[in-house]
């Protein structure tokens, strides 16, 4: 039960800092604001509250990459697909939408980690916590 906890509070994480940048793109500061100090009190209760594992950065990361964009951009008002070009991982999403001639292609690397992500979290990571 506690996994699931500690993945359900990296999962608010994400949905918060990917909340906060897209109301910074529509011009709402201070919602912006207030999403990030929320982001912190996620981090800061994390760790106060569980031990440290260092699974939690790897499964924070394909959360990440799996709900940030999807949620940037239902907010931000872009195509729910859309990838930036900013970081590596989106980069690379371009790159293999530009190979294979389909934006929708360069999704299938997130519906991949989706399925490891919800893998772990169902199997408790194999029962090491």
């Amino acid at each position: 039960m506690e996994f699931l906890i500690v993945n359900l509070i990296l999962l608010l994480a994400v949905l918060l800092d990917a909340t906060g940048d897209a109301f910074r793109t529509r011009g709402k500061q201070v919602i912006h604001h207030m999403m990030e100090v929320a982001q912190i009190g996620t981090w800061v209760a994390l760790w106060a509250l569980f031990d440290f594992h260092w699974l939690y950065i790897l499964l924070y990361t394909f959360a990440r990459f799996v709900f940030f964009n999807l949620t940037y951009n239902l907010i931000a008002g872009n195509k729910w697909y859309y990838t930036g070009k900013s970081n590596l991982f989106d980069k690379a999403e371009n790159w293999i939408a530009k190979s294979q001639g389909a934006q929708f292609v360069a999704v299938i690397p997130r519906i991949i980690i989706l399925v490891w992500w919800l893998a772990w979290i169902l199997t408790n990571a194999n029962g090491k916590f």
